[in-house]
């Protein structure tokens, strides 16, 4: 037992106690430590926690002190039977709503699913959830990084086959950081026509022989402190120092393509810098020819 954390969990809101009578008679700690023996190597040591309260209130507390170790370098398990006692089908069928509930992570789908059930006249129903409270203590340190994954569903009457009267049922859930996506860098439409609009500037001034300065406006953007705007609007493209970035290595680029005529930029296409389309413009379209008018689209 880490005991260590076990204090600091006292110490930290008194919704926490130790009380070593609570664990004489419960068992839902020993019915998973076989499992988690068996998947480590060396067992790590564990803090072993009872929820004995339905007090909303308390619930909120008590997974506000757990958040900060809810990480990748703990592992939460949380033990809880399903339904207890009614018939196989309909076992089934309750723990098939009180399953799609938890996958939601929504405590309130949770919540009113078990009153649904409570209320379904289900014969023999003496529960949808022995360990509901754990389960909504779980649920409420989840954020949006977090997807929950079922894994599998039996009751006792997979098992034994003489008796499909009265059964207990069994579901098992993980609960997965989400992989992070596209999070270092995405580009709007606006961002797209920025980045293109600069890419053309630096590259007609290029070829035009004239020297490459610092941007400070395009169309309705203007560089301020480093960030761009749009005139008239208060919000700030939060890229802006990507973009910046994005400006100045594609004005280095074109200092090497200056003296042919096939001048190639790169510019961030889709939503993703990761996505790059090279396009091959021709010197007589980026450069404005006296009877020609050049529009920006181009």
């Amino acid at each position: 037992v880490d005991r260590e954390t076990a204090q600091q969990l006292t110490e930290a809101d008194e919704v926490f106690s130790y009380c070593e009578a609570v664990h004489t008679q419960e068992h839902c700690l020993e019915v998973q430590l076989p499992f988690l023996q068996r998947r480590f190597n060396a067992m790590p040591p564990i803090v072993p926690i009872i929820i004995a309260t339905n007090d909303f209130d308390k619930l909120n507390r008590i997974a506000e002190v757990l958040k900060p170790y809810f990480n990748d370098e703990n592992l939460f398990v949380i033990s809880s039977d399903f339904s207890h006692y009614p018939s196989y089908e309909d076992a089934c069928e309750v723990d098939a709503q009180t399953g799609k509930a938890i996958e939601t992570g929504r405590v309130e789908d949770f919540v009113k699913v078990l009153e649904e059930n409570a209320k379904s006249g289900k014969k023999n129903l003496a529960t949808s959830a022995c360990g509901a409270f754990p389960i909504i203590t779980l649920m409420l340190m989840l954020d949006k990084s977090y997807e929950v994954k079922h894994l599998m569903y039996q009751n006792s009457g997979d098992i034994d086959h003489r008796d499909h009267s009265r059964v207990v049922g069994y579901h098992s859930f993980a609960f997965l950081r989400k992989e992070k996506k596209n999070e270092g860098f995405t580009l709007t439409d606006a961002d797209k026509q920025l980045l293109k609009q600069i890419a053309y500037n630096s590259i007609r001034d290029a070829l035009d022989g004239k020297p490459l300065g610092r941007i400070t406006e395009i169309g309705d953007w203007r560089l301020n402190n480093g960030q761009w705007s749009m005139v008239g609007q208060s919000s700030i493209v939060n890229r802006q120092l990507s973009i910046v970035n994005c400006q100045w290595s594609i004005q280095n680029a074109v200092l090497s393509f200056r003296y042919i005529s096939v001048a190639v930029f790169v510019v961030a296409s889709d939503t993703s810098v990761r996505t790059i389309r090279c396009m091959r413009l021709w010197q007589r379209w980026l450069v404005p020819q006296p009877s020609k008018t050049h529009a920006s689209s181009q």
